[in-house]
This record gives structure tokens, sequence and C-alpha cells, in this order.
């Protein structure tokens, strides 16, 4: 990923570099000499930036979960974006494009990292455990909390129903991963996203009694 951008520092250029092969090759599967032949440099002049490999593991983390408490954070300030909407799903699903966009960059490949790593790593089990699924819960709890006092969901066990939610959701993502390994389309693959995540928000819909109705 040699980008050749005269705008980027060499940290940052190494730092792209790293996301990249850790992210296509594995971050066991990948030397610091290929970080550096990638970013075109030699390979001493890494540790005029970083302590080494580890150190650039390290700053990558570091990266995505400041940018992920960021996006979390941002979803508690949107209670004036999701009075504008009356239907559950559709609030749902666009607080959840919302908290996409809010995303850092590279959000993708480090995705990739922890995932690949998170069996082998401690440093990526520890924060897909304690950053990622505790943070995913939280802000689930809080987007089904709102539902329910706006009466848009029946009341339910917010927790737990956050809880089944993120497990959903991280299913979905593995599947389509590896579906994209197989061919499908990205358009198919959101298709088959959204549609998954509608049938389980309408599933907490109030029912005609719930909602008064004869």
């Amino acid at each position: 990923m040699n980008t050749g951008d005269d705008h980027m520092s060499t940290r940052d250029r190494i730092f792209e570099a790293a996301v990249d092969l850790f992210s296509t090759r594995g971050y066991h599967g990948t030397s610091i000499r290929e970080i550096a032949r990638e970013v075109g440099i030699k390979e001493s002049s890494i540790y005029n930036h970083f302590p080494g490999k580890d150190g650039i593991l390290e700053a990558i983390l570091e990266y995505y979960q400041e940018g992920f408490r960021t996006a979390t954070s941002s979803l508690e300030e949107m209670e004036e974006f999701m009075k504008g909407f009356s239907e559950p799903v559709e609030l749902w699903l666009a607080v959840g494009v919302e908290f996409i966009k809010k995303l850092p960059p590279y959000t993708e490949p480090i995705s990739r990292i922890l995932i690949n790593e998170m069996f082998l790593d401690e440093r990526c089990r520890r924060f897909v455990l304690h950053t990622m699924f505790t943070a995913q819960k939280e802000a689930a709890e809080n987007s089904l909390r709102y539902l329910r006092d706006r009466g848009l969901i029946r009341d339910c066990d917010i927790r737990q129903t956050a809880v089944q939610y993120v497990y959903m959701l991280q299913g979905l993502d593995i599947e389509n991963r590896l579906m994209r390994m197989e061919g499908h389309s990205p358009e198919e693959l959101q298709q088959h996203l959204m549609d998954t995540i509608r049938f389980f928000i309408e599933g907490l819909r109030k029912n005609n009694t719930e909602r008064g109705i004869k």
C-alpha cells in the first residue's frame, strides 16, 4: 500500500502499510523488513518511529480504540437526530449508518486484524472482549432503551436484548466476510445485513393489544 503521498509523514506511511499487511498476511506473518519494503524505506528507519513490530500493533490498537470510543460517544449526542424518526426500524438503521460514518479510517482492515489475531494475541483478544463488545452492547442498550421509552417497541429485557443483538451482528459480520471471499457482491451482503437487522427490530414492535388496538 505504498501510496507515495508526500503529504503523509513517514510514521503515517509505516502505520498504513502495517495495517494493510497485518490485515492481509496476518500480524505473525508480516516482518519489519516487509513493512519497510512496502513503505520504500530502510528497515532500520522503522525504529526511528516505532520500537518494533509490537509497537506498531500497539499504535494500531490505540488508534482504533480512540476512534471507536469517539464514535460510541457520539451516539449519546444524537437525541435530536433520533427524534426525526417515528418508525423503529428506520431509526435503528439510520443510527447505525451515522455510527459507521463516525468510525475512523482503516476500520475495515483493523477489524480484520482483530478477528484474525484475537485467538493468537492477548492484546487483540482484550480489545475485542473489553472494548469492542462492551461498547457495542452499551450502544445497543442505549438505543433500545430510547425506542422503548418513546413507545416504539414493546417492553423487554433491554440489556439481554442488546446482548443478543450484538451476538447476531458479530455472526453476520463473520458470515459476510466469508461470503465476500467466495465472490458475493458488497451490495448483496449489505442487503443481507439490512434484512436481518430489520427482522430483529421488527420482532420488538408492540403488538396490537399493546398498542391498544382491538
